[in-house]
């Protein structure tokens, strides 16, 4: 009905702001879509995922403004993924990332080390999450300058560019690019003996995607 197509639309538009980082229009994006939140929609999936980016919002928030209420509610997300990762691998897949998320103010290397542990989830889980993977490991470059080489960073970087190519989002792949371009000037053949040293980063094993996303209107 039309109430579910607004809704597809509100998390759709809430989940490109979150990937090209545009903070205050994800705030908006997550107002609205509270706005035609029912009963019947709260343990679906697609509700599911808003959570996941609604918590990203309110994390990236309370670290730009810290302001403590958008952590706390970070925070309670983060919690209410935990009761269901032992039924739903998704759930463990972003409780996990959102744990990452959480520790960005801890020490680099833990930071670090709960993302490989999201990523592995995601590679040992047959259902594609592709843009999930793909935002993770952007995420994840961003927290391994201190903890690990160059490398670690420029193959998670590398990893996420193709993944979003791969999802559909083809300009935010080049942002990747054109953003780090001091990190894709070397071949991806290079990049495979980061993956190997570092047992942060994943294998490239493909993913089918979870949304259809037309490439020509990203």
């Amino acid at each position: 009905n039309d109430t579910n197509l607004i809704q597809q639309i509100r998390f759709f538009k809430l989940q490109i702001a979150v990937i090209f980082r545009a903070w205050e229009i994800a705030r908006i994006q997550i107002r609205e879509y509270e706005k035609g939140v029912t009963k019947y929609m709260l343990l679906t999936h697609d509700y599911m995922m808003f959570e996941f980016y609604c918590a990203i919002v309110n994390f990236e928030i309370a670290r730009q403004t810290n302001n403590r209420k958008y952590l706390v509610r970070a925070r309670k997300i983060t919690k209410g993924f935990q009761k269901y990762e032992k039924t739903s691998g998704y759930c463990k897949q972003l409780h996990l990332f959102l744990r990452a998320e959480g520790q960005s103010r801890k020490d680099p290397i833990i930071v670090a080390s709960t993302f490989g542990k999201a990523l592995e989830e995601m590679n040992n889980e047959e259902k594609g999450m592709t843009q999930i993977e793909a935002f993770c490991n952007e995420r994840a470059a961003r927290y391994t300058c201190a903890s690990t080489s160059f490398n670690a960073k420029k193959a998670y970087l590398h990893r996420a560019a193709d993944l979003y190519k791969q999802w559909g989002a083809r300009s935010k792949s080049e942002d990747l690019r054109t953003r780090f371009s001091n990190c894709f000037l070397e071949s991806w053949s290079t990049e495979k003996s980061a993956i190997s040293e570092n047992t942060f980063i994943t294998s490239n094993k493909s993913r089918d995607m979870m949304y259809s996303v037309n490439s020509q209107g990203d």
